[in-house]
């Protein structure tokens, strides 16, 4: 309660209305009381306190003082019993314009409440729906990396199958090889060339006869530069499957000079140009 505007609201209903100034006076006083009990509903007074306040000396003055603010409405009276005081509730004067702030920061409110329940109930679903859909982003994300999981597993385990395969097929090649050097480059470029079993067929082939000629001479190639040169397309480019016909080996005779060469530190143009006397000195 507004002390200013209680007292401004009685000053404008005393406009309208009469009252005794006794009377006025006596309400002032119990505003007073009012104020400084920190506007409690209702306060306790005794006669003696009120009758010093308006300056009367009679009880019955006072109590005919307070029958005029009683039957203006502008207080209330609760008789006290015996040894106790009466006790007063005074009216508060309310104003066209603060009733229709009430009204209007009521409404504010009601509003405001509704607002604010809305917003919750979206924000509430909103995140229910960010929440659900996260939950199905994540659970998609592990269904696709279970997938794919399985999909490199399988990869994985035909790179190991067809490796594995792979080193059983070089293992024929090897055997087969007559040179057994450097198996490790050999291994790697067996496995790059990718042979199954058609292809490993071929080798070996070659390789039987391919073996019969290499027997006559000396140089055998490794088996890795046999392998990335292709070398089992040599036969049967060459004579379409079919083994070559062995060449006849011509038969020389050496020259002197090359029989005295052989046990000679000098060569054969040396020893054209020495004399016998040189030659044997």
């Amino acid at each position: 309660m507004n002390y200013i505007k209680q007292i401004n609201g009685f000053e404008q209903w005393l406009e309208t209305n009469h009252l005794s100034s006794s009377a006025q006076l006596l309400w002032y006083k119990l505003m007073n009381l009012f104020n400084k009990s920190g506007w409690n509903e209702w306060i306790s007074v005794d006669n003696q306190r009120l009758m010093a306040a308006i300056k009367v000396s009679r009880e019955a003055t006072l109590i005919k003082v307070r029958d005029e603010l009683i039957e203006a409405g502008l207080i209330e009276l609760q008789k006290g019993k015996k040894g106790f005081p009466n006790r007063y509730k005074i009216k508060s004067f309310t104003f066209k314009y603060e009733t229709e702030n009430e009204i209007q920061e009521v409404a504010q409110n009601e509003v405001q409440e509704v607002v604010q329940d809305e917003v919750k109930s979206v924000a509430k679903n909103e995140v229910q729906s960010v929440v659900q859909n996260e939950v199905q982003r994540v659970v998609q994300s592990v269904d696709i990396y279970k997938q794919n999981k399985t999909k490199q597993n399988k990869i994985e385990k035909e790179k190991i199958n067809k490796k594995e395969k792979a080193l059983v097929l070089f293992e024929r090649f090897w055997e087969a090889y007559p040179k057994k050097t450097a198996k490790l480059e050999a291994e790697k470029a067996f496995i790059k060339l990718d042979v199954d079993d058609g292809l490993l067929d071929i080798m070996l082939t070659a390789l039987e006869k391919q073996s019969s000629q290499w027997q006559q001479v000396q140089y055998i190639p490794y088996p890795a530069t046999w392998l990335n040169g292709k070398r089992w397309e040599d036969e049967l480019e060459s004579s379409g499957g079919q083994p070559k016909p062995e060449k006849p080996q011509e038969i020389r005779i050496p020259t002197m000079e090359e029989i005295i060469a052989a046990d000679h530190p000098l060569t054969p143009d040396q020893i054209r140009k020495m004399s016998i006397k040189e030659l044997f000195a």
